[in-house]
């Protein structure tokens, strides 16, 4: 074997990437639909067409129409400092990945650390085994695969060595036994204490309020009263959280922008867009039902939508966003009213927070 034969041998295989969940912190796919949908809310139902004409397409629409800023993703700082060593070290690395070219490639032009980049085309969806068929042909000598989910134990199957990024126990353990590994990210943080932050129960205290007509009518021996302001404050708080959890959302780009809030749990990729969209949905559907129960449900639809809106855009208007703080603080008051059976005084209505 000559010289160089056997420096090309003793050379590491070409590295390649997945994005969503290894290189940043994130999904691209579901950050794009939030993006569109808050942004052009009427022109939600879109979305709906174009997955019916499958993953690969609406990708490629939502790519095009709403873009991420490449700069502010959030990044695995461990791995992507890693793939700087490797590139240093002359290894070659490749992106791919199951979102959009567009997406991929603005990623990719914006790390300028990447020799090639594989991802969907608007027709064919590049995940699991349709991913690894094309890293096999793209390096038939063997390649290294860096992934984080069981989709992609089809592409560390087709791989001559795994890297494991942030994957569940389960699937450590089982990359471990099945697969050569070259390098393993333990996984960073916790999705049930993002949400447990997302969801703010700190701010609870301010649904206190529901429970002013009770003390200012002085029903201090009325058990039925005080169980149904205590239902009042538990439906608010549901109900504000789920709010939270949207206004978030919608505003990860600018959260990302803001140095103290790019550490809230979406902007940061601490908390799965799935799973908090998931629980804001529920959130809701417990806070209006026990609205529901005790005769308050118009007026908590009123609460939600109203601090939803102010969450999402009314609050940067200063004085709309002063009567509408006033008014969520009333529309607390009212509905502990309602659900105790304490009238609330014209002075407890006229109250405010700064």
């Amino acid at each position: 074997m000559s010289v160089a034969e056997q420096k090309q041998a003793e050379q590491p295989p070409p590295l390649v990437v997945d994005l969503d969940g290894t290189l940043i912190r994130s999904d691209v796919f579901a950050e794009s639909i939030l993006r569109f949908a808050f942004a052009n809310p009427l022109q939600a139902p879109l979305i709906l067409v174009w997955l019916l004409r499958g993953r690969a397409y609406a990708k490629a629409k939502l790519a095009e129409r709403a873009a991420c800023d490449p700069a502010l993703l959030p990044y695995d700082e461990r791995v992507l400092a890693w793939l700087r060593e490797q590139r240093a070290a002359g290894r070659a690395l490749a992106l791919a990945t199951a979102s959009d070219m567009r997406a991929a490639r603005a990623i990719a032009d914006h790390l300028g650390i990447f020799d090639a980049v594989f991802a969907s085309n608007g027709s064919e969806n590049l995940k699991s085994r349709r991913k690894a068929l094309r890293l096999v042909e793209a390096y038939p000598e063997g390649f290294c695969y860096a992934g984080n989910e069981s989709a992609d134990l089809a592409v560390w199957r087709a791989a001559s060595q795994a890297v494991v990024v942030n994957a569940s126990a389960g699937l450590c353990r089982r990359a471990g036994r099945e697969f050569q590994i070259e390098r393993q990210f333990p996984r960073l943080g916790n999705g049930l204490r993002g949400l447990l932050r997302a969801i703010r129960p700190q701010r609870w205290w301010k649904n206190l309020l529901a429970f002013a007509p009770l003390v200012a009518a002085g029903d201090w021996a009325d058990q039925r009263a005080w169980i149904g302001a205590a239902l009042a404050f538990l439906a608010l708080s549901l109900t504000a959280s789920s709010a939270y959890l949207l206004s978030d959302a919608s505003n990860i780009d600018s959260d990302r922008r803001d140095p103290r809030k790019r550490h809230r749990p979406f902007a940061a990729g601490e908390l799965s867009l799935i799973l908090g969209m998931g629980a804001a949905v529920l959130l809701a559907i417990a806070g209006l039902a026990i609205a529901g129960q005790i005769g308050v449900l118009p007026l908590m639809l009123f609460f939600l939508a109203i601090g939803t809106l102010c969450s999402i855009g009314l609050k940067n208007i200063p004085f709309v966003n002063a009567v509408v703080v006033a008014t969520l603080f009333v529309l607390r008051i009212v509905i502990g009213g309602v659900a105790s059976g304490s009238v609330p005084s014209d002075w407890l209505l006229a109250f405010r927070s700064e």
